[in-house]
């Protein structure tokens, strides 16, 4: 299913499947990271072929990049920008330039909602903030 998700972005955002399936499974990872428990568990189980997703995504991520230089940037300035810099270094560094980040984010959530139970996004939504600023 979250095949599903990845054509509709490289359709809607014009993206390449490649970039598509970086940002997402580093979506993905983030939210099993940030969130945990027992709303990551639903997801992963409503959501098919999530777990290879992000496996591929944790095994091609550095670390580096946009990312972590504005990670490195938020610290410095008392440490306000830390999770929404590294949301918006990892979808930069899987190639989303900054136009469609929130699109991306838009969609993904969207999609969320419209497949998987929508407590389940609520919840997911309030621990992570990061992703619901990139929604505007």
């Amino acid at each position: 299913m979250i095949n599903d998700f990845i054509q509709m972005a490289v359709s809607n955002l014009d993206l390449s499947e490649d970039t598509a399936r970086s940002a997402t499974g580093g979506l993905l990872q983030m939210i099993q990271d940030k969130v945990g428990g027992d709303e990551a568990s639903q997801l992963m189980e409503q959501l098919p072929g999530s777990q290879e997703l992000m496996s591929i995504a944790s095994d091609g991520n550095s670390g580096g990049g946009l990312g972590g230089l504005v990670s490195q940037v938020g610290s410095m300035l008392g440490g306000n920008l830390g999770s929404a810099a590294g949301l918006l270094g990892m979808l930069g560094d899987a190639g989303l330039s900054a136009d469609k980040l929130g699109p991306f984010a838009s969609l993904f959530v969207g999609f969320l909602k419209d497949r998987i139970d929508s407590g389940v996004v609520d919840q997911i939504m309030e621990k992570l903030p990061e992703l619901q600023e990139l929604l505007g």
